[in-house]
Order: C-alpha cells, then sequence, then structure tokens
C-alpha cells in the first residue's frame, strides 16, 4: 500500500463551551478516525477523558466516513454538560 485512500470532508461541526481567557496553547487534542459504527465509542472514550481529565483543557476531532443528527445533538449534549 504506497499511500493511504483520499477522503472527502463534506460536514463540519464545532461546538465551544470554553470559558473566557482559556489559553489553547496548553490544551491536548484528542483525534478519532472512525466509521459509523464506532461513533458510539468515540462518545464513552470523550466522556472517559473528560471526567478524569477535568484539569486540563481539551479539544476534540471526529472524521467518520458518515454522521447523522442524533450523534451531532449527542456530542453537542456531551460538550455542554462537561463545560469547564
Amino acid at each position: 500500500m504506497d499511500s493511504f485512500p483520499a477522503i472527502e470532508i463534506d460536514k463540519v461541526k464545532a461546538w465551544d463551551f470554553r470559558l473566557a481567557n482559556i489559553n489553547t496553547s496548553e490544551c491536548l487534542n484528542v483525534a478519532y478516525g472512525v466509521d459509523a459504527n464506532y461513533l458510539d465509542g468515540v462518545g464513552v472514550s470523550i466522556t472517559s477523558i473528560v471526567l478524569n481529565n477535568r484539569h486540563i483543557n481539551l479539544d476534540f476531532y471526529i472524521i467518520a466516513d458518515v454522521y447523522n443528527d442524533a450523534f451531532f445533538q449527542k456530542v453537542a449534549k456531551l460538550a455542554e454538560q462537561y463545560i469547564n
């Protein structure tokens, strides 16, 4: 295999519930590249990371082959629930 397959990103959603004056240079970035079958697992993983690292600024990036509105609603609720 010479290269990774090209993907086309057709949807971008962002939620930012950070409090003012957060230094984004001191932030743990976590990225997921998954298919639609693992989106629930991503939610579980993000919840665990947030609950066990409340003292760290966190940014999450999720790249998947398919998204649905229910998933976006769950992520928005999760982001709002665990605001700093």
